[in-house]
């Protein structure tokens, strides 16, 4: 009986011994992650921390009528379906190797009102909603770029 208790002693005494080591070995590299995580975010742009893979849909201004509005329909459908409560985050992705910045600019901001619109209409309230803009040179055309939080 008291080698069995002893046994139990051991055991927890040896997890203990265990977690103490894990734990001082996380705050002594704490230092060493957050100072790599700040450089991170000043060596890339906002538009690299998200993927547009990860992105429930992509909205494409290729073309002077663009007709997104059933297909953000179906997506805000079933994300409603899967998570009722859902955040979106909306990523309007600007090309910098634009000419003529001032035309141009006010299509992009007409581009994001329009989806904004769709997306009210659907019943998705402002406050489940954030938005980004962002310039990147990887695109030739305004997009937009859904993520569901």
């Amino acid at each position: 009986m008291i080698c069995r208790g002893s046994k139990n002693i051991f055991n927890s005494t040896l997890f203990m011994a265990a977690w103490v080591a894990c734990l001082t070995f996380i705050l002594s590299t704490y230092p060493m992650v957050a100072a790599q995580a700040a450089s991170f975010t000043e060596d890339f742009s906002a538009e690299e921390y998200v993927s547009p893979k990860d992105a429930v849909m992509i909205i494409r201004f290729n073309q002077p009528n663009v007709y997104f509005q059933d297909s953000l329909k179906k997506m805000v459908s079933t994300v409603s379906n899967i998570k009722p409560d859902a955040a979106y985050d909306i990523q309007s992705v600007i090309p910098s190797n634009r000419e003529d910045i001032g035309d141009k600019y006010k299509n992009y901001n007409q581009n994001l009102r329009l989806v904004m619109a769709e997306l009210n209409s659907l019943g998705i309230p402002i406050e489940r909603v954030k938005i980004d803009i962002v310039d990147s040179a990887s695109v030739n055309n305004h997009e937009i770029r859904i993520f569901i939080r």
